[in-house]
């Protein structure tokens, strides 16, 4: 299996990654539904997401990370991509496909975690550190760092 740093992404813009399985290591901002549209409402600039790829989860409270489906923030996506030149978006399931070729001609990138994953993130991943909105709980921005983490890029 093919193993890609996130920090990579962001050096290269037209890495042939579509379909692929890899396994990505690197920081990740964790978000959910209620911080990605507290974040826009707000126009925060807090948050550096340089070298950082957005995962739509929460982390729960055994410690263990829990993938939120994808398709829920396509309506947050491009505004990420633009505004925060996010460049790694990680989530469960599909996407729309109009936008994952908007992005791609960005040289942005969505990639999905398979189902059923999250017992093994608890195991390379560690603990996130919640960031942003904190009286959020779950839903707050949470940074962390992961490695080896299987991702199939959409």
């Amino acid at each position: 299996m093919k193993r890609i740093l996130i920090e990579d992404i962001y050096k290269n813009k037209k890495i042939p990654l579509a379909g692929g399985f890899y396994y990505i290591t690197g920081e990740i901002i964790i978000m959910r539904d209620t911080a990605h549209k507290r974040f826009i409402q707000n126009n925060e600039k807090i948050i550096d997401f340089n070298n950082k790829a957005i995962f739509y989860a929460g982390p729960l409270r055994s410690g263990i990370l829990g993938p939120t489906t994808s398709s829920r923030m396509d309506p947050f996506t491009l505004w990420f991509a633009k505004e925060r030149g996010v460049r790694l978006f990680i989530g469960k399931g599909k996407r729309d496909e109009s936008l994952v070729k908007i992005l791609r001609n960005m040289g942005v990138y969505c990639a999905s975690v398979p189902g059923g994953i999250s017992s093994y993130l608890s195991k390379n991943i560690q603990t996130p550190e919640s960031i942003l909105y904190k009286e959020l709980g779950c839903e707050s921005i949470f940074v962390s760092k992961v490695r080896h983490i299987l991702v199939q890029f959409l």
